[in-house]
């Protein structure tokens, strides 16, 4: 997806779901301060998790399933107080601590 997307700040829903995208996912996703729901699930992203991902404020529901994405899951997903469900199920990340 292209990194423009991220100039969508007033963007509550965003469902791309089941299509064929590959790559990462924009740096600065979470410039997106409006999101609350974020459904990616089911395509080819790769690389890690955006840390800026912890910046969305009102956040309810994040897919991210069967994708590719590797490395550590962002320690800033525990910002997230209004998330109610993280979907990141067969991805080959790696938790964190919530120290």
């Amino acid at each position: 997806i292209p990194e423009s997307i991220v100039n969508l700040t007033s963007l509550t829903d965003l469902g791309l779901s089941g299509n064929s995208f590959t790559g990462p996912l924009p740096r600065d996703l979470g410039n997106m301060k409006s999101m609350e729901y974020m459904n990616l699930g089911f395509n080819q992203f790769s690389g890690e998790i955006p840390s800026s991902i912890g910046n969305f404020s009102n956040v309810r529901f994040i897919g991210l399933i069967n994708n590719q994405f590797s490395g550590l899951i962002p320690s800033s997903i525990g910002n997230l107080q209004t998330m109610s469900w993280l979907e990141l199920s067969q991805n080959q990340v790696q938790w964190f601590s919530f120290r």
